[in-house]
């Protein structure tokens, strides 16, 4: 790793601080919260955690459910920045404003947007394809990659561990 470049979480600085104490590192550029964090999604998932447990031992199938929402939730962090968006206007409803159909006042308003727009077989309505501004989108990336660092930090404990033993494990 001498001379490398590597982008990093906290936890996975944790770690390789712990497991090679000779560990060196410069941060070229990065994020830190020196307001603390806001712990809203963690206390939420951790609800829906204990709650799933609940389910699971009265073998209730809601369980389930709740398992899709925390790994949606999980999905979403790590969620790409969409580049476009789809709007569907029609071509034979005239807005309030005047007898222009939607369509045509739509294009007009956004015709610097639209990448592309595509008649719908023949039902006079247009699927149009619109750029989006990326600037104007969040996410919670840097979220994301702790869920991920953190789950990678738990699985190699378990997998060092039976190694350290001699139990053979599969992954």
């Amino acid at each position: 790793m001498i001379g490398k470049v590597q982008t990093v979480t906290r936890i996975r600085l944790e770690d390789y601080h712990k497991h090679y104490p000779e560990f060196q590192f410069e941060v070229i550029r990065g994020y830190y919260f020196d307001e603390g964090r806001c712990p809203i999604l963690g206390n939420v998932i951790q609800k829906l955690f204990y709650l799933r447990v609940e389910y699971k031992k009265k073998k209730n199938g809601i369980q389930l459910v709740i398992k899709l929402i925390t790994n949606s939730v999980y999905g979403k962090t790590i969620q790409k920045i969409a580049k476009t968006r789809f709007v569907i206007k029609s071509n034979c409803m005239t807005t309030k404003k005047g007898d222009e159909t939607e369509f045509k006042a739509y294009m007009r308003y956004n015709f610097n947007q639209v990448k592309q727009a595509v008649p719908i077989g023949d039902s006079k309505k247009y699927l149009i394809e619109k750029y989006e501004n990326v600037s104007d989108q969040l996410n919670y990336c840097h979220v994301g990659a702790e869920i991920l660092d953190m789950s990678k930090r738990i699985m190699n404990e378990v997998m060092c561990l039976a190694e350290d033993n001699d139990i053979e494990i599969f992954y």
